[in-house]
């Protein structure tokens, strides 16, 4: 007689593997756009507290005249990168404060157009792809676009 041994069968060892992997894919697909979603977070919030500047200044009484500027501070046309020298100054800003962990001062770019502006988040690096752009504005880099009023644009994630 042969005693009782308890024992899992190959099956139902198959079976346990199978379904850890399944489990790990999933974990594991769901975590990879993790850094993605933040770093589209972050380039959302620093271009909303850009967005939210620009329009102070814009309403804002001038110091000379007492009236409302009713304008942007530089002319329709002109491109500016946020830690240019005066930019964060001029928006009441100050130089780091849209620094974070994905992009720096230098990743925001503003650009004024007649009465509007539209605001750029610009990767340039070669290690950091999660955006692509559909245009070719900025040379085939990619980046995160923000219009005035705060609608998003050109957000193509490379996953």
């Amino acid at each position: 007689m042969r005693p009782d041994k308890r024992a899992f069968t190959l099956v139902e060892l198959v079976i346990t593997l199978i379904i850890i992997g399944i489990l790990s894919a999933l974990v594991i697909s769901f975590t990879a756009k993790a850094p993605e979603k933040a770093a589209i977070q972050e380039a959302r919030a620093a271009m909303e507290a850009l967005r939210i500047q620009l329009k102070e200044y814009f309403y804002a009484p001038d110091p000379e005249t007492g009236q409302i500027r009713n304008r942007y501070p530089w002319a329709a046309g002109e491109k500016h990168f946020f830690d240019e020298a005066g930019v964060p100054e001029l928006l009441n800003l100050k130089t780091g404060d849209l620094k974070g962990t994905h992009f720096s001062d230098g990743s925001y770019q503003i650009e004024i157009q007649s009465n509007d502006f539209w605001i750029y988040c610009i990767i340039d690096d070669a290690n950091n792809n999660f955006f692509k752009r559909i245009t070719d504005d900025h040379s085939g880099k990619g980046s995160l676009d923000m219009n005035s009023s705060g609608q998003i644009f050109h957000e193509n994630i490379s996953i």
